[in-house]
């Protein structure tokens, strides 16, 4: 069985990540994205699903490493450039 997922809007891409975060057990009012950082996780994966939350993910690493309390979109850029293995173009 073989099934595309077709690229995500920036709306599906912000509530796949916050979902995310969710089954993750995150609880807290405001969510750790800022909303740069969202845009830019976006521009980077194109809207590709898994790039999406290998991006996202690699921020918060990134994040939790420099004691930010907040993921920005130089973040994420910066975490994007270095670890996501030159996927991110």
């Amino acid at each position: 069985v073989k099934f595309e997922l077709k690229a995500l809007g920036q709306f599906e891409t912000n509530e796949l990540i916050n979902h995310r975060l969710r089954v993750a057990g995150y609880t807290g009012e405001k969510p750790p994205f800022s909303p740069d950082a969202l845009q830019q996780i976006y521009t980077l994966s194109k809207g590709a699903p898994r790039l999406i939350l290998q991006i996202a993910d690699n921020a918060l690493m990134v994040g939790m490493n420099k004691g930010a309390k907040m993921i920005d979109g130089y973040l994420t850029s910066e975490s994007a450039e270095n670890y996501c293995g030159g996927l991110v173009a």
